[in-house]
């Protein structure tokens, strides 16, 4: 049976060969002309597009800022390393100026002050004994001195009374010996004053009582000189016990002024040791520096290790206040907006109660150096000195204020989502290139076109397109 139907197979695949090679083409069935499409008129295109008109756009941008106060100070301890012990205050606490606010830890310091004070204290009370026993001792050594010098002064001034009285006495010892001579001289022929002769007895007399009263006056003389004599020894034992007096009391000047001088010095020494130990004492201490409102106090707790710039607590003054608004560093680096905020310019604050207040630029960042902006994050703070301030107005109520960069009117002004752009990148900056699809002859055609002021929901084009033409809004390739 299989080799039956192999031989079957085989021809009907020759039968078939030899019908393909002779006329059974014709066994096929004949081909029939193709029918033309049939001819319809496409449908018409239509876009939806937008009139270019004139019209007024406005830069203008809200920035939102809060109430600050002006008087704000990080306080830290003064210490280059040191231990936290305690802070007294808590955020929202309110304090007096020369509060204390927080310590570190200072017993050492505390002790040291104190033990260096009682030194001082004892100190003063032996100093200011030994300079007055030196004084009082002084004091007599200067009372003697006086008396010598009063004491020399009265022998002299009575060695010179002596003197006077001498040349006085002299003088009339001189006219008593003159008398005496004139009377030894006196002869029996000479006359006495009622014109008779003298007698010899009356010249003897005469000459004996002159003698007499020469002798007498010659003695007091005497005596006075024999007293100015002892005067002179009285004087130079004097001059010489003043000398010795006041050589004594110099010394004991000296003395004096050499024990003022050192006790000046050790307590200089102290006070000056004190001062350090107090200035340290401050190091390890803070103060409140003005009446306040406390918004930040560390979270140290004692033990923990500090220096001195280890933030412990921050005060403001809650009563002066302004508004303060950070520029963005995107707006610096893009569109300069941060020159809008010159000292002097006028904005209207609104706050979220819907109180407007009026207020000027007092700190602006148009006049900030560029270089500023890149180390010093202060350099992007704009702060305005607010007209008045409402009562429900308070430090860290969050405001408003909207800044207008430029405004143009009359010029052409489109929606930004008809505007297409292309960017290129030259270094760091991004280079837009605008265009849109205008419809000219029924067809959307591209148009490249220049801008001017450029906001979030309009675009000012100042070159491509003319007032009157139609933007293509649903045209993208």
């Amino acid at each position: 049976m299989k080799h039956l139907t192999k031989l079957a197979a085989a021809l009907i695949a020759l039968s078939l060969m030899v019908c393909g090679f002779t006329g059974c083409a014709n066994m096929l069935p004949t081909e029939e002309d193709i029918m033309p499409p049939p001819i319809s008129k496409p449908e018409e295109v239509t876009y939806q597009t937008e009139a270019v008109t004139l019209g007024d756009i406005q830069d203008a941008r809200v920035c939102f800022g809060s109430v600050t106060s002006k008087k704000e100070e990080n306080l830290a301890f003064g210490l280059e390393s040191g231990i936290f012990f305690k802070v007294y205050v808590e955020r929202g606490d309110k304090v007096k100026k020369g509060d204390l606010l927080a310590e570190a830890e200072n017993t050492s310091i505390g002790e040291k002050i104190e033990a260096l004070e009682d030194t001082i204290y004892r100190a003063k009370l032996q100093n200011d004994y030994t300079l007055n026993k030196l004084a009082q001792s002084l004091k007599t050594t200067k009372k003697g001195v006086n008396n010598q010098k009063s004491t020399l002064d009265a022998l002299k001034s009575g060695k010179e009374a002596l003197e006077t009285e001498l040349k006085k006495l002299e003088g009339e010892l001189k006219l008593l010996a003159e008398d005496l001579e004139a009377k030894k001289n006196l002869t029996l022929e000479d006359l006495d004053a009622t014109g008779v002769p003298y007698t010899q007895e009356q010249i003897d007399f005469l000459v004996a009582d002159a003698e007499t009263v020469h002798a007498a006056k010659l003695e007091e003389v005497n005596g006075v000189k024999a007293e100015i004599a002892t005067r002179k020894t009285e004087i130079s034992t004097s001059e010489e016990n003043y000398t010795s007096a006041k050589e004594n009391l110099s010394l004991e000047q000296q003395y004096y002024d050499m024990q003022q001088k050192l006790i000046s010095m050790d307590a200089a020494k102290n006070s000056e040791t004190l001062e350090e130990y107090k200035k340290l004492l401050a190091e390890t201490q803070i103060f409140a520096p003005f009446d306040g409102e406390i918004t930040y106090v560390t979270g140290l707790v004692k033990g923990d290790a500090i220096d001195d710039k280890t933030k412990i607590v921050t005060i403001v003054d809650p009563d002066d206040l302004w508004f303060e608004y950070f520029v963005k560093e995107a707006d610096v680096e893009a569109d300069d907006f941060h020159k809008q905020f010159y000292v002097g310019r006028e904005f209207e604050v609104t706050f979220n109660d819907g109180v407007s207040v009026n207020a000027v630029v007092v700190e602006g960042t148009s006049e900030v150096p560029e270089d500023a902006f890149e180390t010093d994050k202060e350099a992007y703070a704009v702060h305005m000195e607010m007209e008045s301030i409402p009562d429900s107005v308070s430090m860290g109520n969050v405001g408003s204020t909207t800044v207008l960069v430029q405004e143009k009117k009359g010029v052409i002004v489109v929606k930004s989502a008809n505007l297409q752009f292309s960017v290129q990148q030259s270094g760091e900056e991004e280079i837009r290139s605008y265009y849109c699809y205008v419809l000219q002859d029924g067809l959307p055609t591209v148009r490249n076109v220049e801008v001017g002021v450029v906001t979030r929901t309009e675009i000012e084009v100042t070159a491509g397109l003319e007032a009157g033409e139609e933007i293509v809004l649903d045209f993208r390739y």
